[in-house]
């Protein structure tokens, strides 16, 4: 078999080569980004219980991971520079260039977190679909489903727990986690900060949706056991931004029924299920006091207006109000995070503000800062236009709802906390991958045995006639041979009968 495999979906990627290397040659490139997932799940655990001391070196600990995935992608020629990689690259050296040639430079360290934070990953979201693919993404998703009851739990535990205890400490095993309403404290659960918490929670609810809507793509024990752990992590989350997050996901929905009507009877008493038990459970116990400080939270139309739809709302007029006071060379890479301040200061201080779209046009000013910015915005276009040309071909609603997660951490988040740059990353290359659905496997000896899915299937797990049956690249079979004894007999055509003439007898004739 050809080591080049072409992908299978109908639906493809603009800026995203559809050949990449063989199944086998990409063994070592998915354990790669396994890790780079796993890191991104877990690293609160290492940086806040197991090594605390070693908090600061963690911070970076996937960056080695990250490095090693461009490496063995370019050895194994899947790492395609496309516009959207060589625009990146082109700016993030220009960025560079400026902020060493400033009179007042940053320190060298700051520099290059900032060109780390800001350019060193993003491939990561063109790289992805070259390596995985729907199949995979589904593992992944699996284990998010699998772990929910572990991370519902250490939530549950951390809400109803003391602000000063072990649970809730922050990297480096010192401070205490923000609190919320009622003198409740918002859980991070196995990360570092209360945004991975709430990052984790709206993928669960991506890949739950997603097995609703098309069924039997999870296990049936997984299944069960997803939607009360969603329910239990929205609630004890404290937080509004979680909460939004999800109907979101919920507003997806409806806007796939409203395309694909096909998928409202699959799954709307599922829903109704869902919202009965939401009512009932969410009556009792902590779950009932995490729904009240939700309720407090929402509660004052004030707070809601000027707190939450007033922040989102003004947070995209805020670049253009920094591009006012900014330096047309901006003051430097790196110099608005809050890594930079600890290096700097010893402690964290929001230089620019807490706005990601703030500090980009501070430090990059307004001539690189822009064109960053819309980068990201297009970013997140090319994903909603590929995720609906997926759910309209394919019946694929896994991108879309992988897209909706996304797309405001893409745009806006704060890229120099870890956890966001890694959700943000991950997510959207997950979304792109997973458009890449295979079907089939190519037959023995088949004259298009080269062209197979991006990812072939292990060998005997389809046969080769269905193989044969269900590919579309391959020429269909020449029609058999006809025996005469198999024809049908030809029918009879009977011919028209002429009209008799009539005789006229003797006695009538003139």
């Amino acid at each position: 078999m050809s080591a080049t495999a072409t992908l299978s979906s109908a639906t493809e990627v603009p800026g995203i080569s559809s050949t990449v290397p063989g199944e086998d040659r990409l063994r070592w490139l998915r354990l790669f980004v396994f890790t780079y997932f796993a890191l991104w799940v877990f690293e609160g655990v290492l940086r806040k219980w197991l090594l605390p001391g070693l908090s600061g070196p963690l911070l970076l600990i996937r960056d080695p991971i990250l490095l090693l995935i461009y490496g063995e992608a370019i050895r194994q020629k899947a790492f395609k520079f496309n516009g959207w990689i060589t625009f990146m690259v082109v700016l993030g050296t220009l960025s560079t260039i400026v902020g060493m040639g400033l009179v007042n430079p940053p320190p060298a360290k700051v520099l290059i977190f900032g060109m780390r934070a800001n350019f060193l990953h993003l491939p990561l979201i063109f790289v992805l679909p070259q390596i995985i693919d729907y199949r995979h993404v589904k593992r992944i998703g699996s284990f998010i489903l699998w772990f929910a009851p572990a991370m519902a739990v250490l939530a549950t535990a951390q809400f109803i727990s003391s602000t000063d205890s072990i649970l809730n400490v922050g990297a480096g095993g010192e401070g205490k986690m923000i609190e919320t309403a009622l003198g409740r404290i918002r859980p991070s659960g196995t990360y570092t900060f209360t945004n991975g918490l709430s990052q984790y929670t709206v993928l669960l609810a991506a890949f739950l949706f997603h097995h609703i809507l098309e069924r039997n793509v999870f296990s049936k024990f997984a299944f069960l056991i997803a939607p009360p752990c969603l329910l239990v992590l929205v609630l004890v989350s404290g937080s509004r931004t979680t909460f939004a997050l999800v109907i979101l996901q919920l507003l997806a929905i409806f806007a796939i029924w409203i395309l694909k009507p096909r998928f409202l009877k699959s799954s709307l008493k599922l829903f109704a299920l869902g919202f009965l038990v939401f009512s009932i459970v969410g009556s009792f116990g902590v779950l009932k006091v995490g729904l009240n400080v939700i309720l407090e939270r929402f509660g004052d139309k004030k707070n809601v207006k000027e707190g939450f739809i007033g922040r989102f709302v003004d947070e995209f007029k805020k670049p253009v109000e920094a591009a006012a006071k900014a330096d047309i060379a901006g003051v430097g890479v790196g110099m608005g995070t809050n890594a930079a301040s600890s290096m700097m200061y010893k402690t964290v201080i929001f230089n620019f503000g807490e706005s990601e779209l703030d500090r980009i046009i501070m430090e990059m000013g307004p001539v690189l800062g822009f064109p960053y910015l819309f980068w990201r915005g297009g970013v997140v276009i090319l994903l909603f236009g590929a995720s609906l040309a997926a759910l309209r071909k394919d019946n694929n609603t896994l991108p879309l709802l992988l897209t909706v997660a996304c797309a405001n951490d893409v745009i806006q988040g704060q890229f120099g906390q870890t956890t966001i740059l890694g959700f943000a990353v991950m997510t959207a290359g997950f979304a792109f991958a997973s458009i890449r659905k295979p079907t089939s496997t190519p037959v023995e000896n088949s004259p298009d045995s080269s062209q197979s899915s991006i990812f072939p299937l292990p060998v005997g797990s389809i046969s080769p006639y269905a193989a044969a049956l269900h590919a579309e690249s391959l020429p269909s079979p020449p029609p058999s041979q006809e025996t005469p004894a198999s024809k049908p007999p030809r029918p009879k055509i009977k011919k028209p009968r002429t009209p008799r003439k009539k005789v006229v007898p003797p006695a009538d004739r003139p």
